[in-house]
């Protein structure tokens, strides 16, 4: 099934300890039991049914490896399919939410880490009726040709990218697949004219870890790793990205 983490970023490290102290907040108010965020109204059979969306907070006081992460057990809105149409339902989905403590270059980040973009999406949606501190808009931004290379070379491989807003009157988006295309020329002139990136995979074999990593700041492993295990394998990617000047925070 894979990992899939969002990466939040806040202005400051104040302001990231806001969002994770009014969470714990939360947790003990509920006693890690799950509260209603969101009221939800589906229409079954002709009937409107009470299904109210529901959030459930885990905190652990302690943990061997620092501060813990957040559990977040949260109700996302479904639909289901039968002869007659379809039924709106809810479905249960998990995130852990990752706070890096240790390190000051990434004091300012946390990561949403889950098995699907369902749950980070539906948790973010979750931070507005909780009115917590929101993160910052995320985008990764390729703009300079010798940047890009450089970088996605010091990563990995480049095996698969999407590109849109080619400068061409027939030609608007592209997909190439192979290896190491950072450095065919095809790819840095399309960049050089213009052309965005929107998601790309980048394959590092040392790690035995291929990644995906969209204009809006998520990544997805083709890996199953544990929520831990992903924050640790992504951090010095994060790192590089901040460093690098490749994120646009909106």
């Amino acid at each position: 099934m894979g990992t899939y983490v969002s990466i939040l970023k806040y202005p400051s490290h104040s302001h990231r300890e806001d969002f994770r102290n009014k969470l714990i907040d939360l947790a003990k108010k509920y006693g890690n039991k799950a509260f209603v965020y969101k009221r939800f109204r589906p229409k079954i059979g002709g009937y409107e049914i009470v299904a109210d969306l529901k959030i459930r907070l885990d905190y652990k006081q302690q943990t061997l490896i620092g501060s813990p992460p957040i559990y977040v057990e949260i109700d996302v809105p479904s639909r289901v399919e039968h002869l007659d149409g379809a039924w709106d339902v809810k479905e249960k989905k998990w995130v852990c939410l990752y706070f890096y403590d240790a390190d000051p270059d990434l004091e300012d980040i946390a990561l949403a880490i889950s098995n699907g973009a369902a749950g980070p999406k539906a948790f973010f949606e979750a931070i507005m009726y909780l009115k917590l501190t929101r993160p910052q808009k995320i985008r990764v931004k390729f703009a300079r040709t010798k940047e890009f290379v450089n970088s996605i070379s010091r990563l990995g491989s480049l095996g698969w990218v999407v590109m849109t807003g080619i400068p061409d009157r027939e030609l608007h988006t592209a997909m190439f697949w192979g290896n190491n295309l950072q450095r065919h020329e095809i790819i840095k002139d399309l960049i050089k004219r213009g052309a965005e990136i929107k998601a790309l995979v980048i394959k590092n074999p040392s790690k035995r870890i291929t990644i995906v990593i969209s204009d809006k700041g998520s990544i997805f492993s083709y890996k199953n790793l544990e929520p831990i295990e992903a924050a640790g394998e992504l951090k010095e990617l994060i790192k590089f990205f901040k460093s690098s000047n490749l994120f646009i925070f909106e």
